[in-house]
């Protein structure tokens, strides 16, 4: 016969009541089976089968429980293994500012939330090392720098750690801002290519591009969308940069060289719309990508054209000095 536990109430109650007496009572009788968690449970705390289900359902996805075989039951110990945490992500945009020599300074904004598990930090890779790097969090929490020599993927790092551990039990969503200050990383001009008599160079070395993605799978957890999610990127060029035309492409990030036509042809048919801004719209040298409901593991990207290096030091020459 199963045991019911007598410890102590906790001083919370409602829902926190009812999902602390389920791990008290599963630890004290580990694999008992669903009916008898329910009926012991419905007994104690004079509440609905659905409702027991609904609680058991929850602190199997926060890790808390694990289900074996005939629908039993068991408290994760630590030393358990749990599946890898879940983040979900409702907003995350990408502004880049280029300068004529070819620096830049970006700033990120992402909203995110733990649905399942915990994480007590983020990483933010560089595949140079930013100048300068500005940070805002919405919760407490330190930002540190890894140089690339002792980072885990060989790449310089900020690491964002959270005072207390983001959790699935408190699924509010969570604001991270971020600015960084690249050295020279654009191209500004064309670069010549020498090629047989007769042949064209490769179309991307008269272009330039950029990208905003979501891995599906990161180091330590995995990530999603909501269904209202947004992804924005928007590049803004110096004022009069000899760009001609730009366009927009849906790379898969698991395979580099294919591409997602039928995303490609969404994209497209969202600047039907004159009344919202998404799909790849242009304001003279500012290009903006709006991505309403997008995919995991794509890059949605921008490429526009280069000009000549002789087009290039021609716009330079019309450029008045800053003054000051």
């Amino acid at each position: 016969m199963a045991r019911v536990a007598t410890e102590a109430e906790p001083s919370e109650s409602g829902s926190d009541q009812i999902e602390a007496f389920l791990i008290r009572h599963i630890r004290a009788n580990p694999g008992l089976g669903f009916h008898a968690i329910v009926a012991t449970t419905r007994a104690a705390r004079g509440v609905s089968r659905a409702t027991v289900a609904r609680h058991l359902s929850r602190l199997v996805r926060f890790g808390d429980l694990t289900r074996g075989q005939g629908r039993t039951y068991a408290v994760s110990e630590p030393t358990a293994a749990r599946p890898r945490p879940i983040v979900e992500v409702r907003w995350f945009d990408l502004d880049i500012t280029i300068r004529p020599d070819g620096t830049a300074r970006t700033t990120t904004h992402r909203e995110i939330r733990v649905v399942s598990g915990q994480i007590d930090h983020l990483d933010f890779t560089h595949m140079t090392a930013p100048r300068e790097f500005i940070w805002w969090c919405s919760d407490a929490a330190r930002m540190s720098w890894i140089p690339a020599i002792r980072s885990p993927v060989r790449l310089s790092t900020h690491r964002l750690e959270f005072a207390l551990p983001l959790k699935a039990r408190n699924p509010a969503w969570k604001l991270i801002q971020y600015s960084e200050e690249l050295p020279v990383w654009y191209r500004m001009a064309s670069d010549p290519v020498k090629t047989r008599p007769g042949t064209r160079p490769p179309h991307e070395v008269a272009e330039e591009s950029e990208s905003i993605e979501v891995p599906g799978h990161g180091r330590s957890f995995d990530l999603r969308f909501t269904s209202d999610s947004q992804l924005g990127l928007r590049v803004v060029l110096p004022k009069g940069y000899p760009v001609t035309q730009a366009r927009s492409r849906v790379r898969i990030l698991t395979n580099p060289s294919a591409f997602d036509a039928e995303e490609e042809t969404r994209m497209a048919n969202l600047l039907e719309d004159p009344w919202h801004q998404d799909g790849l719209r242009r304001v003279g040298t500012t290009f903006t990508l709006g991505v309403p409901r997008p995919k995991v593991d794509r890059h949605y990207e921008i490429h526009w054209s280069l000009p000549s290096a002789k087009q290039r030091d021609r716009w330079r020459a019309t450029q008045r000095p800053a003054v000051g």
